[in-house]
Parts: C-alpha cells; sequence; structure tokens
C-alpha cells in the first residue's frame, strides 16, 4: 500500500481507511508483479516540494511514466480537469513502480 498521509487531508478523497485497505487487498490478490502497469505512478501537488516539480518536468513524455500533477482550486476543489488526473490509493497498486517524493 502506498505510504501517503492522505488520511489527515481536510477532505474525504480517498476514503475510509478500512475499506482501501480491503479494496488493495482485493486488487493484490492473485495479481503477479509482472502483471502490473510496467510504469512508475505520483499524483500529487507540486506546490508543496521543489522535488515534486522537478519530478512531473522530468518525466514529461517517458514511455515508463505516468507522472501527473493535480492542483487544486481551493481546499475542496480540483482545478477543471484534474480530478480525472486522479487516481484511487487502490489504483496505484495496479502499476509496478510508486514513486513518494518525500521519501518513505
Amino acid at each position: 500500500m502506498p505510504d501517503f498521509g492522505y488520511w489527515s487531508w481536510p477532505l474525504d478523497v480517498v476514503g475510509e481507511y478500512t475499506q482501501v485497505r480491503t479494496e488493495i487487498r482485493a486488487l493484490e490478490e492473485g495479481l503477479r508483479f509482472e502483471d502490473k502497469k510496467p510504469l512508475v505512478v505520483w499524483r500529487g501537488s507540486t506546490k508543496t516540494n521543489i522535488l515534486r516539480e522537478y519530478l512531473v518536468n522530468g518525466t514529461i513524455g517517458k514511455s515508463w511514466s505516468d507522472i501527473q500533477a493535480i492542483e487544486w482550486l481551493n481546499m475542496t476543489t480540483m482545478l477543471p480537469g484534474h480530478d480525472e488526473l486522479s487516481i484511487s490509493m487502490p489504483d496505484h497498486c495496479a502499476y509496478q513502480f510508486v514513486v513518494h517524493t518525500e521519501g518513505n
């Protein structure tokens, strides 16, 4: 399961912890590493860490990358078109590689 701090956000975009873990377990059951998408994935805002901006800019157009910045209009609404870029926590587990820019 990706190690992110989504559960500290002031809005519910991730879901209840137990439900997310159940969805991840169901997705992972019987799914071999080789069957996952052979891509590196990341979603998030670049405003909180310059490393995130470097990540987004350095992976543009790379065939091995599914890196997308998600930008927010305010605390409860993404910029138009950005909600389509977001992926659920369980969907992160469908990828072979998950980036965590802050390092856990």
